[in-house]
């Protein structure tokens, strides 16, 4: 958890210097937080003053719908999950509609499988050596959901314009602590619907 705090403080610090080069600033980080719960609450309050208050990116029309995702996240950290907050966060990031600024997630846990859209739908191209026999696999279903509604479901949470969103989908579909983060996963499994010839 850690490494994304820094990671979502320093894409905020970076986003907010770009936009205020030639201004000088007086703001103060967060101070130390002993719990987890104070952690989080001292990153969602810096994120809310600082990033959406001052970043001068989000439509006006974005601005309460993304204060009611960072409303429930407050009031719900004891049983919210790291990944589900952080896919919170992630989804207001992308309600900014800016493609230069998002939360990378790519440091959650992955399977050992990596896939790619083509015209027919989304197709196994990588794999360590114990699942190179799904290469080639067309992937049906993530947990019994088609793949096209899981991506709908990802996509809110995923910065950019929309060629730019389903490239990023491609890594992210494989990490099941992502797709906790939605609501569509547990943390450290999931269950893949794959067709390879006559098999499924």
């Amino acid at each position: 958890m850690h490494c994304y705090r820094l990671f979502v403080r320093l894409l905020i610090v970076v986003f907010i210097v770009s936009i205020n080069a030639c201004s000088s600033s007086n703001e103060v980080e967060p101070g130390p937080a002993s719990t987890r719960q104070e952690k989080w609450r001292a990153d969602i309050a810096y994120f809310e003053d600082i990033y959406l208050t001052r970043s001068r990116t989000f439509p006006q029309d974005s601005l309460v719908p993304c204060k009611k995702v960072l409303n429930h996240i407050k009031a719900n950290l004891v049983t919210l999950t790291d990944a589900e907050i952080i896919l919170g966060l992630s989804k207001c990031v992308a309600m900014a509609d800016n493609g230069h600024t998002t939360i990378h997630l790519s440091r959650m846990a992955t399977i050992p499988l990596r896939f790619y859209w083509f015209k027919d739908g989304l197709h196994v191209i990588k794999s360590d050596t114990s699942s190179s026999a799904y290469l080639g696999s067309k992937l049906l279903a993530i947990n019994g959901m088609p793949t096209d509604k899981v991506y709908e479901k990802l996509a809110p949470h995923l910065s950019g314009i929309p060629s730019f969103k389903k490239f990023t989908a491609t890594h992210y579909l494989s990490s099941p602590e992502i797709l906790s983060g939605i609501g569509l996963s547990k943390p450290n499994q999931m269950e893949l619907t794959l067709l390879k010839g006559a098999d499924t």
